[in-house]
């Protein structure tokens, strides 16, 4: 059984040269895997399609949503600003409150970390399952040359 190959020279002759069978394998391979390429970009792109139409349709929905609530609540904005504004100013400050205060804390307890090492040369001892695990220090590199510094 012959396969043959067409191979196009110019416009108006056509050549058949014949197949080996391993050119023939190889290059239905080649031919299905590009198929199959082609068909998992045109599936992804359908989906990622589906996905942002949906995303964009949510969009949509809660724009119209936080309109028609703003138009709702507006009046009561107004009727109840002598409450509201003193009300939200101080939320405000208490919310801007804690953040610092955990902010300053975080660090604080950063800053003593970094005092307990620099003194005592030596990490502080672990807490098991809240201190992550460090490589470099349990029995690295760099405990081997703390240890060879001690010696001289």
């Amino acid at each position: 059984m012959n396969v043959y190959r067409t191979v196009h020279v110019d416009f108006h002759k056509v050549h058949k040269i014949p197949f080996s069978s391993h050119q023939q394998t190889t290059t239905i391979q080649s031919q299905i895997s590009a198929v199959y390429q082609k068909m998992f970009a045109i599936i992804q792109a359908v989906i990622t399609a589906w996905a942002a139409l949906t995303l964009l349709v949510l969009a949509g929905i809660t724009l119209g949503g936080s309109a028609v609530a703003l138009a709702v609540t507006t009046p009561l904005f107004i009727i109840f600003s002598p409450i509201l504004v003193p009300a939200a100013i101080a939320t405000t400050f208490l919310a801007t409150g804690f953040t610092a205060s955990g902010s300053i804390g975080a660090m604080a307890i950063t800053v003593f970390m970094w005092l307990f090492k620099k003194i005592t040369g030596k990490n502080p001892p672990k807490i098991p399952g809240i201190t992550p695990k460090n490589p470099t220090t349990e029995g690295g590199k760099k405990e081997d040359k703390k240890k060879e510094k001690k010696k001289d």
